[in-house]
């Protein structure tokens, strides 16, 4: 990507399972989000819900 800086806004239950392979899981095309971890200014705003699975 080319921008200094990447801005990811994640609310919801529904998204627990994205947010926790995102964080967690393997860098791969299976979760094109865990993409956002090769950024290197990436800010991933979750709220409780979201993040209910880390």
């Amino acid at each position: 990507m080319h921008v200094n800086k990447l801005y990811a806004i994640v609310p919801s239950k529904a998204k627990a399972n994205a947010i926790k392979a995102t964080c967690d899981g393997p860098i791969s095309t299976m979760c094109p989000a865990s993409f956002l971890r090769t950024h290197k200014d990436t800010t991933l705003y979750i709220d409780e819900d979201s993040a209910s699975l880390l």
